[in-house]
Parts: C-alpha cells; sequence; structure tokens
C-alpha cells in the first residue's frame, strides 16, 4: 500500500535527528560539568554546564513553539474542508482477542482486513469496545462494517448498526484476506522511538567527552607526570591509619566476614582483635576435629595453616561470629580507654570466650601502657557488666 503523503509528512528528517543529537550532547555535557566540577571542585565548570542546561531547554522550547506555530499556519493553509471525509468500507475480521472484562463493554483487540472501494485492501489492528452480549457478532473471517479516512488508514472503527444497504452488502459481499505484509500503523511512535534514541546518544556522548577531557584529573594519582612525590606525608598518613584500622566504622565486620568466607565457617575455636589485625582459629568444614588459623593484616585476610585439633564431644563451645555486635566494639574500646585509670594506653585488645555457668558470650577488652594492663567485661550485647581497673 503507498503511503499517504499525510504520512510522509510526519516522517523526521536529517535536521530533526541532528537537532535531537545536539540537544543530548548539550545536555549530557552540562550535566557532567555540574559533577565533575564538585568531584574536583572547578567551579568554573559548574557555571559552564549551567549554562549549557541553561541554553539547551531555552532552545528546545524555542524550537517546539516554532514548529506547533509552523503546523498551525499550514493546517489554517489547506483548511479543514480540504482533509477527506470519514467513508465506510467493508472489512474481514481476521482475529481478536478481549483485553479485559472488568463490565460488560469488554476491550477487544481486533486485526481487521480493510477494503475500500477505490483502494487497495490492507490490514489494521485497533482495540474497540464491545458489548458482551455482541461479542459472537464479531468472529474471525465475518465481514463487518467499518470507518475509516483515506488519508488516515489507520484510523478505523467497526460501524456497530450500519444502515440497511450496507448490512446487505456486508452479507453477500465476501473480503478477501490482505497479506500481513500490508499491515499499517499510526506513524509518531516510531518516530518518537527514533529521536529518543538519538537524544540518549548524544547525552552519552557529550558527557564521555566532559569526562575525557577532564580525565587526567579524574583519574590521577600520586606517581602522575606533573605532581610532586609526597612520600614524607603519605607514610606519616600510612601508620596512623594502621595504628587504629581496626576501629574504623565497619572495618572490624569487614574483617570478620572475609576471615569467615576464607575459612568456610561462621564458628571459630578462638577470635580475637587488637588495633591492627584480627586472629581467628576455626574448625574445618569437612571434618570439625581440626582447626586452621587465619589472620586478617594489612587489607587482607590469609591463611595461617593447621593450628591443632579440638574434641566434638561436648567441649567448649563454638563462638557465632554472626553474633557479635561488631559496632559496639569500638565504643567499648574507648571506653577501657577512658574508665580504667591508664593515662597514655598504648595498645588494646578484645577476647571472646564463653560464661562458664551461663554458656553467653562474653566479651572482655583489655587496655595496656608501659606499665601493665587494665580490662573490662561485656556481654553478648555489649553491654559493660564488669570492670578491673588498675
Amino acid at each position: 500500500m503507498t503511503v499517504s503523503p499525510s504520512e510522509e509528512s510526519t516522517k523526521p528528517g536529517f535536521g530533526t535527528y541532528l537537532r535531537a543529537c545536539a540537544s543530548g550532547g548539550a545536555l549530557g555535557a552540562g550535566i557532567a560539568c555540574c559533577v565533575v566540577a564538585f568531584v574536583l571542585e572547578k567551579w568554573f565548570l559548574l557555571a559552564v554546564g549551567g549554562g549549557l542546561i541553561t541554553a539547551n531547554v531555552v532552545l528546545v522550547v524555542a524550537w517546539a513553539t516554532y514548529a506547533s506555530r509552523r503546523e498551525r499556519g499550514e493546517r489554517a493553509e489547506r483548511g479543514a474542508s480540504t482533509a477527506p471525509e470519514p467513508v465506510l468500507a467493508l472489512a474481514r475480521i481476521e482475529s481478536r482477542r478481549a483485553v479485559s472484562s472488568e463490565s460488560a463493554d469488554i476491550p477487544v483487540e481486533f486485526v481487521l482486513t480493510v477494503a475500500p472501494d477505490d483502494a487497495r485492501a490492507y490490514r489494521v489492528k485497533l482495540t474497540q469496545s464491545v458489548n458482551l452480549v455482541d461479542i459472537p457478532d464479531y468472529k474471525p473471517r465475518t465481514t463487518v462494517v467499518v470507518r475509516t479516512r483515506p488519508d488516515r488508514p489507520w484510523d478505523v472503527t467497526i460501524v456497530a448498526e450500519p444502515d440497511d444497504d450496507w448490512v446487505r452488502r456486508a452479507a453477500a459481499e465476501a473480503v478477501d484476506s490482505a497479506p500481513e505484509s500490508t499491515l499499517v500503523e499510526a506513524p509518531g511512535e516510531d518516530v518518537e522511538g527514533g529521536v529518543c534514541l538519538v537524544v540518549i546518544v548524544g547525552l552519552l556522548l557529550g558527557a564521555a567527552l566532559v569526562v575525557l577531557a577532564n580525565r587526567g584529573d579524574l583519574f590521577d594519582d600520586d606517581t602522575a607526570p606533573g605532581r610532586p612525590p609526597s612520600s614524607t606525608s603519605t607514610t606519616t598518613t600510612d601508620v596512623a591509619v594502621s595504628e587504629e584500622s581496626m576501629l574504623a566504622p565497619g572495618e572490624m565486620r569487614r574483617a570478620a566476614e572475609e576471615l569467615m568466607a576464607l575459612a568456610g565457617t561462621g564458628q571459630a575455636v578462638r577470635f580475637s582483635i587488637d588495633e591492627s589485625s584480627v586472629t581467628l582459629e576455626a574448625p574445618q568444614p569437612a571434618d570439625p576435629r581440626l582447626v586452621d588459623g587465619f589472620e586478617f593484616r594489612d587489607d587482607e585476610a590469609q591463611t595461617e595453616g593447621p593450628s591443632g585439633t579440638r574434641s566434638t564431644g561436648g567441649g567448649t563451645p563454638l563462638i557465632d561470629l554472626r553474633a557479635i555486635p561488631y559496632e559496639r566494639l569500638p565504643e567499648l574500646v574507648a571506653e577501657a580507654k577512658a574508665s580504667l585509670g591508664l593515662t597514655a594506653p598504648t595498645g588494646w585488645h578484645i577476647a571472646f570466650d564463653h560464661d562458664p555457668r551461663s554458656g553467653e558470650l562474653v566479651i572482655r577488652v583489655s587496655v595496656l601502657d608501659d606499665y601493665g594492663s587494665a580490662s573490662l567485661t561485656a556481654d553478648a550485647h555489649g553491654t559493660v557488666t564488669h570492670r578491673s581497673p588498675r
């Protein structure tokens, strides 16, 4: 079937796609400039990004206004009287499918072969509400009367009550099925999808150009050319972090989870934490009598090798590593440093055990200095139950 002039006019030209790509590129570049400005603290990029976004919005609105006015002018020039009037035609029901059944009027999706009197037959898909009582009248291969417009062949409506002449024609004349390749659809959906895809491609390209232009600052490190080495300050920072690395938020839980993953179990024979490492002795999953050692140090979990054997006949219960209140442990260390009489603690240590009478988990936090040590005890919830000051 040939395409009508009105359908051809809706197809976008190269200029439309070019404008869509440019608009998307400006928007993507503007957003990327704003993000890079905050990351690198280059505030002039924030002004550039804001300018690009503002200019893009203004140009899009201006073009949309111009296009709308031009379309209205063209319609006024053609005049409403030149639009072809709707006509009646016979159609063959190729298929039908009820979309839902929430009321007496059921939306039904039809595929029809429309056979206008003065044009070639073609297929069209439409959805129309049909009363539940009338559904048997619209069986496949039945001939029905439809209303369509020559300039909009996809705009088809089944006429529920045609006049007597068309009723006789529908009963007497048969409509042959048109090939599936003649199916017509309303223009605009594919057009809008294509333009949107071009806008997205432009947006990604614009953002990529901004990131590539600033890649030296975004992905640079201390060894990049043009940046002086800072070995002294880096060494000092590393020492400070390593001394209190286990007290960082979430660090103890992360270390324990990596050790559990390496050991293949969440149960421990012995488990302890100090300022620079986490030590675990855990039974082998395949043979709980055999105990292996593991250690988390320098941000890495590693196996230390065999650590001995244990009895599985009802001895000391295993420590459930998943039940330890890791988020409370740094607070217990801080409380031990402040409340046990050590004026300048030089280290700390956390050990885990079970109360011999209740079997509940016991947490012991020890702090030490050059003259000795002191400790406190907490329960499984991290609540202090006993202090042993110096």
